[in-house]
């Protein structure tokens, strides 16, 4: 079994909010989102991060 890290990453505000938008059309997370990107640049990506294991503690949408 591999070991979890976390990776905090500060990025401008609206590359948030479209990371939130997209999470919520496609119903996944953000962290799948970006997963699948380094996956498609040719990082090795486990399974289990591709995968929706949305936390409680989302960015909520702008409603408007």
């Amino acid at each position: 079994r591999e070991e979890v890290g976390q990776l905090n990453l500060k990025v401008k505000a609206s590359l948030i909010d479209q990371l939130a938008k997209r999470a919520h059309v496609e119903g996944t997370s953000q962290k799948a989102i970006v997963c699948r990107a380094l996956e498609a640049a040719g990082f090795s990506v486990h399974p289990d991060d591709l995968e929706n294991r949305t936390n409680h503690r989302r960015r909520q949408l702008a409603v408007g």
